[in-house]
């Protein structure tokens, strides 16, 4: 999830301005039942790319939530890369062997954007008060299939940022 905000890089999607979301995130939080916190949190600074909002309307059809979720979100029509960085993405993206977020932050690297992982954003929005901690732990769940990851999730609600 690329943010952008003045000045620098954000140490949390609260501080970012613009806020890029990928479908997994929005799967996970969904499938545990947090969309309307999601949605609240990261409010009118959510863009989707095409490309994700196409995405998401096919696994709309699997996820019943995701397709009434989708009638009202996001709160700003999808955004098309221009042609040139669009072609630039498909030969970046043919040659990907990485998973999405150590390619996502590889990207945005160079262009001084900061990537927050779901993970990270959960535990944001717990620490905020944007969710509950249950509701947290639901969505921490829906996030890892892999059960012994689910510990996990107290151990991140005590870190600190070091950003």
């Amino acid at each position: 999830m690329p943010t952008h905000s003045e000045g620098g890089a954000a140490c949390s999607v609260a501080a970012a301005e613009i806020v890029v979301v990928d479908t997994s995130p929005v799967r996970n939080f969904v499938e545990a039942g947090a969309q309307r916190a999601f949605a609240g949190y990261l409010g009118s600074r959510v863009r989707i790319r095409v490309d994700v909002s196409r995405e998401m309307e096919e696994a709309a059809g699997s996820l019943p939530g995701l397709q009434s979720f989708l009638r009202e979100w996001p709160p700003n029509d999808p955004v098309d890369l221009p042609r040139d960085l669009k072609q630039k993405a498909a030969d970046i993206l043919g040659f990907i062997t990485l998973d999405d977020v150590r390619h996502g932050k590889n990207l945005a690297k160079p262009r001084r954007l900061e990537v927050i992982d779901t993970p990270a954003l959960i535990v944001e929005m717990v620490r905020a008060d944007a969710m509950s901690r249950e509701l947290g732990n639901k969505v921490w769940r829906a996030t890892f299939s892999d059960r012994s990851k689910w510990p996990a999730f107290d151990e991140r609600l005590r870190q600190v940022c070091d950003k």
